[in-house]
């Protein structure tokens, strides 16, 4: 998943960094991603800054977490991070149990996805495989303005996932939602995605990516 936005970061020439698809070091992934946030948070720019989530998530019913190597993460970190910064925000958590995120993300000029609607869906979410492959296929730009937008992204990778799991009539365990802010207003749509059995986790990865909100 993680090649595939470094893939469209490079064709809509934006700067990619990932944390946590190399060998430790002697800086903790959780040190790393709170300098690379704060540095990308704090660039004044009408170009939108980007991050991505993708790995594992959890929740003890009153902290969401993502998990890196060594420390996690809290959604209330990743807020405190970004709360002096007036850039234009689109951060996308693929993982399991991350539906407060948005809560304490949301704000204005800020777009929110996430892979499940609240803490409590925490089996593997499959949501993130097809966002990944989505953000680049020009058969999900819907309005055909040769641009696919994350909002069609979503669209398509939650159609992706509903058809994915109907087709094995299996009892929905994860469902997106999409959570965007606009001059002190907020609106979330849920979509409904058909069921994911759980299975190991394969990579944990925090990627973060300047670029303009669309993936031409």
């Amino acid at each position: 998943w993680a090649q595939r936005w470094q893939d469209a970061a490079q064709r809509g020439n934006a700067r990619f960094t990932a944390i946590g698809l190399d060998s430790p070091g002697e800086i903790s992934d959780h040190d790393l991603l709170e300098r690379q946030v704060k540095e990308a948070a704090g660039v004044k720019s009408a170009e939108a800054l980007w991050l991505v989530f993708i790995g594992h998530g959890t929740f003890d019913g009153k902290t969401a977490r993502f998990n890196l190597r060594g420390p996690d993460v809290t959604a209330g970190e990743l807020a405190a991070w970004l709360a002096a910064s007036e850039r234009p925000l689109a951060a996308i958590n693929c993982a399991s149990a991350s539906g407060p995120f948005i809560n304490e993300l949301s704000g204005p000029n800020r777009m929110l996805v996430t892979a499940t609607k609240s803490g409590f869906e925490h089996n593997f979410a499959r949501f993130g495989d097809y966002l990944s492959a989505a953000i680049a296929d020009p058969k999900a730009d819907l309005d055909k303005d040769e641009q696919t937008s994350l909002l069609e992204a979503f669209l398509s990778a939650t159609a992706g996932v509903k058809e994915f799991y109907d087709s094995d009539a299996r009892l929905a365990t994860e469902h997106a939602l999409v959570h965007q802010g606009r001059q002190g207003r907020r609106r979330t749509r849920r979509a409904t995605c058909r069921p994911i059995a759980a299975r190991p986790q394969r990579q944990r990865a925090a990627v973060a990516h300047r670029g303009p909100p669309a993936t031409r």
